[in-house]
């Protein structure tokens, strides 16, 4: 059992690392097309993500998005301390508003 939550932990950390970097994509691209293609694959890359996390969470997806949140604060809060950036706070904020996370709020 050990050795699969180590793996699962494996996948959900990468899995997050990408998550963070199409957010950073997501706020650094002016060009609207390409912003909506970064939320899709953030999207797509979070409907991926999620067994693993529930798994983690024992089947508890209210604390699916809190979760997300905590993880992804943890990778980007020294570059929003830093630079105040208020396109990836927003980016952010947007991210949790993906139906994915609504369906999550519903249960």
């Amino acid at each position: 059992m050990f050795g699969d939550t180590q793996a699962t932990e494996k996948v959900i950390l990468a899995n997050i690392d990408h998550l963070v970097s199409l957010i950073r994509k997501i706020s650094g691209s002016e060009n609207i097309k390409e912003r909506q293609q970064y939320l899709q694959e953030a999207e797509a890359l979070i409907s991926k993500t999620n067994p693993f996390l529930l798994q983690l969470l024992e089947g508890k997806e209210k604390f699916l998005a809190p979760m997300y949140k905590q993880l992804i604060s943890q990778k980007l809060l020294s570059s929003i301390l830093i630079t105040n950036d208020a396109t990836l706070k927003n980016t952010l904020e947007s991210l949790f508003t993906l139906p994915v996370f609504q369906k999550t709020k519903a249960n």
